[in-house]
């Protein structure tokens, strides 16, 4: 088990989600894969994007870089607003609509009053605006969305399009030629004549007498007495538009299928089509300026224009090729292979993937790695790559064969075996200096081999094709399924000595605990072909297929659930390191990532000044309260029948702890995914795990014992639904046992606590008469840097009241690492940085100092 952490600085500017959630997060393509169906530029500089699975993204600098922010919701999200930087709503499926007034640090779901997809959002003040959707369906808020009241649309077509030039005035339009006017703020709404039955799916209302819509025939219609009479315009495209923006009454872009873009700087009397160097589908267009314009639509396409729309620049990085496998030597260093040649590498865990020159342009379908320096690639025609630089440099290996090959495993360091297509069987004893041909010719296509040690090892492949080896790949023999029934088996997993999985085609799962001597199917949930499994261990396991499909396991597969992916593209492969770190990856570049951020080195939680309950949720190596809490200005107290001062702390146990000032704990450790507390009749103080569980879930030995509710501390009682890692929590049980806490929830019912809360406060916290006296500690510190602002040469003043590990690290305005001041173990004393900005742009930079009990950043200024 690795060090857990989850500090990040873009905290300081976007939140994380809980650090105790584990979630399918993107890492490529960046910022993230799916459909963008809406933009929305408050300036050059700041704009938001929403789409599909609920994905909101944030830049403060024109594109160049985009932070995911989190949404709240896995409603796809299909139009967003932004009043200014801080003041926005986005709308969606299933009448979702999402509120922030901070810049998209939180949303807030308001409740609309509908079940109808909501297809646009239009807003004219922080109080004012109006959403349309589906079946005529139109909503209007007057105080910020605390209230959403549906209005008459006298229509039931579908609204795909909303534009306010002020509260009295407004256009929505939609399906079948629909144009919907008002002038009282949508206490009526008229119809009116465009002159077309074809569908409109958006509008920009630009001036009181000026407005334009689009349509599915690629002619823009325009209105000069505020929408009670239109004119067509044409665009000489033969595509469909669905969206425009105007900045003024002269100067638009209207955007539609197949990439197209089309412009005009005269108010629509000559549009020009522009080229995108895209044929996806544009859902959404949003002019910051004369010169900076953004269109977004299919697979994340996100193109910008500095010049008024004359050139178009992808601002979405990582590949785009499809990623057929991916494995990972350790948290930080991983690689996936695709289509064309692409390998790509991460050596953060995935924080960034490099594309890597692989020296072919032929699919690659299997990676192995035995170590953190040597891997072994196969593809097709028989093409096999090897790397002993971890993945840097990749070198050509004779194979023998021009057959497709698809899987390759490691049996010893220089044993390997690789299996494809035509019953293809190959085998090096040299780690592919020479490559033997085992057997081929017998027609079966393989597609992948595993061996649980040096001797023992199936290879799978298509019409239900297992073949076993005991001879360390040398002699192989067949392997019945039977009675299932015959399909393409694409992937396996060998978690145990006799317990093997493997995944097919229409949701199949089979598995054996014997062998492979007797097969057995297991129900997946799920119709959609499996293309990749994973195990850890014999209980927990993850596969993955078509349309995103993810599911899951805690039980060796005697019940599959499914998991929200975040993706639709169809998932080629899957690989974990433990049951809550691993990486899918597939179409599109796909590469999604399940668990903690992995580049970081610290997790925190915060605490609130007096009394606060706490918990070790990791596995630490100095269990002392001194270590944990340095910055307490108390003793930890237990409770047992009564207040207990406690030196040394437990996992597992709840302790009171008071602090002079709000301030962040930092801790670092090793996961904690399951504990058993003891427990007495009467109130109890529980402690946490690395993870959030629902309170629901915990278990109890005997089983079903009868407990309150579960109560947290924050200057008073409130009852809690979850155990949050870093919290302390009381408990009252009816009778004597032990609680189990156990991540994931794969207790069954009747291994579970029963709540039946009946009102009872907890006991207070301590008094002072249960504290013995104690010095105050020193205080840790960190202090304004001098000069400031600086050109070029600043010095850095901290104090450490322990020894321990230290991060000072300095960052620009986009959470981007600028430079590493202190990465390392310091006493105890004053310490004095300096920092050279030789070579740095002038700007604002923060710089962040992190130890065991302490984390707090600082605001410096760099002008030359």
């Amino acid at each position: 088990m690795g060090r857990l952490s989850l500090v990040l600085l873009t905290s300081l500017f976007f939140p994380l989600s809980s650090p105790s959630q584990l979630t399918w997060t993107w890492q490529n393509p960046h910022p993230q894969g799916n459909d963008i169906r809406s933009v929305s530029f408050v300036t050059p500089s700041v704009g938001y994007t929403v789409g599909f699975f609920g994905s909101i993204n944030k830049t403060t600098d024109g594109g160049t870089t985009w932070s995911q922010l989190s949404s709240g919701t896995v409603h796809d999200l299909y139009d967003v607003v932004f009043l200014n930087e801080n003041t926005g709503t986005a709308v969606g499926k299933a009448g979702t609509i999402l509120r922030t007034a901070d810049g998209g640090n939180l949303w807030i779901a308001q409740s609309s009053g509908t079940p109808n997809w909501l297809r646009s959002v239009s807003f004219t003040s922080a109080n004012e605006g109006t959403a349309v959707g589906i079946s005529g369906t139109i909503v209007r808020t007057t105080n910020g969305g605390s209230v959403w009241n549906s209005q008459t649309s006298g229509t039931s077509e579908h609204l795909f399009g909303v534009s306010f030039v002020d509260a009295g005035n407004g256009l929505a339009v939609g399906f079948n030629g629909t144009i919907l006017r008002t002038t009282d703020g949508g206490s009526t709404w008229s119809a009116q004549s465009g002159g077309t039955t074809d569908h409109l799916y958006d509008v920009s209302y630009v001036s009181p007498t000026v407005a334009y819509v689009v349509s599915v025939d690629g002619s823009v219609r325009k209105s000069a007495d505020g929408g009670v009479t239109w004119a067509v315009q044409t665009t000489v495209v033969g595509t469909q538009l669905l969206a425009v923006d105007f900045v003024d009454v002269d100067h638009g872009i209207a955007a539609g299928t197949g990439g197209t873009v089309v412009t005009t700087t005269t108010g629509g009397a000559s549009w020009i089509a522009l080229s995108t160097g895209t044929t996806e589908h544009l859902y959404g267009v949003s002019i910051a300026d004369s010169d900076h314009a953004w269109v977004v639509g299919q697979t994340a396409t996100l193109l910008h224009s500095s010049d008024g729309g004359g050139g178009w620049i992808s601002q979405v990085k990582g590949t785009r090729q499809r990623l057929n496998r991916v494995y990972f030597a350790s948290r930080m260093l991983g690689m996936a292979v695709g289509v064309g040649g692409t390998i790509v590498r991460t050596t953060d865990g995935g924080v960034h993937w490099d594309e890597v020159e692989s020296g072919t342009v032929s699919n690659l379908n299997g990676i192995c790695l035995i170590d953190s320096l040597r891997g072994t690639v196969v593809g097709h025609g028989g093409t096999i790559l090897h790397t002993s630089d971890g993945g840097s440099t990749w070198m050509p290996q004779s194979s023998g064969v021009k057959v497709n090959l698809y899987g390759v495993a490691f049996l010893t360091e220089q044993l390997v075996v690789a299996v494809g297509d035509d019953y293809v069987f190959l085998r090096t004893t040299n780690i592919g200096a020479s490559w033997t041909i085992v057997d081929s010719g017998y027609g079966i296509n393989f597609r992948d081999v595993e061996f649980i040690n040096s001797s023992e090892g199936i290879a799978i492949g298509e019409i239900d094709a297992v073949y076993y080896s005991n001879s360390a790949g040398i002699g192989w023999n067949y392997q019945r399924t039977y009675p299932n029934p015959w399909s393409n088996l694409n992937a396996l997993s060998m978690p145990g000595d006799s317990t093997w999985f493997i995944v097919r085609n229409l949701g199949y799962i089979i598995h054996t605990t014997d062998k492979g001597n007797t097969w057995n199917s297991q129900t997946s949930g799920t119709p959609n072909a499996l293309y990749g499994v994973s195990f850890t261990d014999v209980n927990h396991g993850v596969a993955v297929g078509t349309r995103g499909t993810i599911i899951s396991t805690t039980n060796g597969g005697s019940q599959w659930s499914s998991q929200l992916s975040a993706a639709d593209t169809a998932l080629r492969d899957v690989f974990f390191l433990d049951s809550s770190t691993g990486w899918a990856v597939g179409d599109l570049g796909t590469i999604l990532h399940y668990g903690q951020h992995a580049a970081d080195s610290f997790t925190y939680f915060d605490v609130m000044e007096q009394w606060n309950l706490v918990s070790v949720p990791y596995r630490v190596g100095d269990y002392r309260k001194a270590a944990l809490f340095p910055t307490a200005v108390s003793s930890a107290f237990s409770f047992d029948d009564g207040y207990v001062p406690r030196d040394t702390l437990e996992n597992g146990r709840g302790y009171w702890l008071k602090f002079t000032d709000v301030q962040t704990i930092v801790m670092d450790g090793t996961w904690l995914e399951a504990e058993t507390v003891d427990i007495a009749a009467g109130w109890n103080l529980v402690g946490s795990l690395s993870s959030r569980i629902d309170v629901v879930d915990i278990g109890s030995i005997p089983g079903g014992i009868v407990t309150s509710a579960f109560y947290r501390y924050d200057g008073s009682y409130t009852q809690s639904p979850v155990i949050d890692p870093g919290r302390g929590y009381w408990v009252k049980a009816a009778v004597p046992g032990q609680l189990l806490f156990t991540a994931g929830g794969s207790l069954p019912a009747t291994a579970r606590i029963r709540i039946d809360d009946r009102g009872e406060t907890p006991p207070p916290p301590p008094e002072p008469s249960d504290q013995p006296a104690e010095p105050h500690p020193l205080k840790y510190t960190l202090e304004q840097n001098t000069p400031n602002p600086f050109n070029p040469v600043t010095e850095i003043r901290y104090t450490l009241i322990a020894a321990g590990p230290v991060s000072l690290v300095v960052f620009d305005l986009l959470g981007r690492r600028v430079a590493g001041l202190v990465e390392g173990v310091q006493e105890a004393r004053e310490h004095v940085v300096r920092w050279d900005g030789e070579g740095v742009p002038s700007g604002i930079y923060f710089y962040r100092l992190v130890t065991r009990g302490f984390s707090k950043t600082m605001k410096m200024a760099l002008i030359r």
